[in-house]
């Protein structure tokens, strides 16, 4: 039965502010727990608390679905919730097959010593299109330009889009890339495969690390101020299409 009566939770923000938050039943949805945090703070708080339809809730290491209950979850007074990265999916796994045949020309043509290894490219906007569809790196877009919304970035940071290829190599073992902050504004992930064993990406949400499921074409996207790292990759190849938006680079007076 669902408890009655006022009670707090208390999320935390993407820059680690604590925000209470009252509710009158144990009944209440996630998704109206997200209308309320953004009605009370998002105005004041811009830059860490996006609007309801951007918000990715964690609590206990679970990411938290909108349609069911504080119940559902054993949420009861005095709990933590953390606000977290953004993902979804962004590409099927046709776009995805595209992007790969793409890197592996790349590759064909690049001589250098580490590029089997480690090799990553930009590609342009227009190409991308024509590799994936200019519906899709709208949404690629979309994506990244929530997450500097959400950050209080300056809009006119732009996208740079990259594309990754990384092989566990015979005899070698491949580096683990440990919690960072990048340096980018905002990064958006898109991973291209699954076939290969390791290389996972976690994030560091409050004190729990988060796996997110990473299928074929899955994105997640992530600003500056998130923690993240990724495991040791084992065996076989993995690919990753990457949204870039960097800080702009002041005029020449």
């Amino acid at each position: 039965m669902a408890a009655v009566g006022v009670f707090t939770i208390t999320v935390k923000s993407l820059t680690g502010r604590k925000l209470p938050i009252q509710v009158t039943s144990s009944a209440t949805t996630i998704g109206a727990l997200k209308f309320l945090l953004e009605q009370q703070y998002h105005d004041q708080y811009q830059d860490s608390v996006p609007v309801a339809a951007n918000q990715h809730l964690i609590f206990a290491g679970k990411r938290l679905q909108d349609d069911q209950t504080l119940e559902f979850y054993q949420i009861a007074n005095g709990a933590t919730l953390h606000l977290a990265f953004e993902e979804g999916t962004l590409l099927d796994k046709s776009s995805c097959k595209q992007l790969v045949e793409r890197i592996e020309r790349h590759l064909a043509a690049d001589d250098s010593p580490d590029a089997l290894r480690d090799m990553k490219f930009v590609v342009a906007e227009g190409e991308l299109a024509k590799l994936i569809g200019s519906e899709a790196v709208a949404a690629l877009r979309s994506m990244g330009e929530a997450q500097l919304k959400a950050l209080g970035a300056d809009a006119a940071a732009r996208a740079t889009f990259k594309l990754r290829r990384r092989e566990a190599i015979a005899g070698t073992q491949d580096d683990v890339i440990p919690f960072h902050r990048d340096s980018s504004l905002v990064v958006v992930n898109v991973a291209l495969n699954d076939d290969f064993d390791g290389a996972a990406l976690l994030f560091a949400v409050g004190d729990k690390i988060v796996r997110p499921a990473r299928k074929i074409g899955t994105a997640t996207a992530h600003d500056c101020r998130i923690h993240h790292a990724v495991t040791r990759l084992a065996a076989g190849v993995r690919y990753n299409l990457y949204a870039t938006y960097e800080r702009p680079v002041p005029a020449a007076a």
